[in-house]
């Protein structure tokens, strides 16, 4: 056989087994982290101390922020425990009774 003919029917080939192992490991394998530059937020907890303060619990890529804003300035606290457990721990200055919309 004419090396050209071999040539002609082998790449389409070989490039439709390449595309086909390229879907399977896309499928089965975990999914690549989120480049560096694309960052996740996610608002946990939002609760108002007064009228014209709030405290907000953030997640940031995995980590823990709190942010305290008041009228006059806000404050950016970073967490040493992660957000989910902090996030599901009674808020200690929290009066019991008091649903946690009911101050807004």
């Amino acid at each position: 056989m004419n090396p050209l003919l071999r040539l002609l029917w082998a790449l389409p080939l070989v490039l439709a087994v390449g595309v086909a192992v390229m879907l399977v490991l896309r499928r089965f394998l975990a999914p690549a982290a989120a480049p560096r530059g694309a960052m996740r937020v996610v608002l946990r907890e939002t609760l108002a101390l007064s009228e014209h303060s709030r405290v907000h619990l953030l997640e940031i890529d995995g980590g823990g922020y709190l942010i305290v804003e008041s009228a006059q300035n806000a404050t950016l606290q970073p967490l040493s425990s992660p957000v989910r457990e902090a996030g599901r721990r009674p808020v200690a200055w929290r009066p019991r009774g008091l649903p946690l919309g009911a101050a807004r």
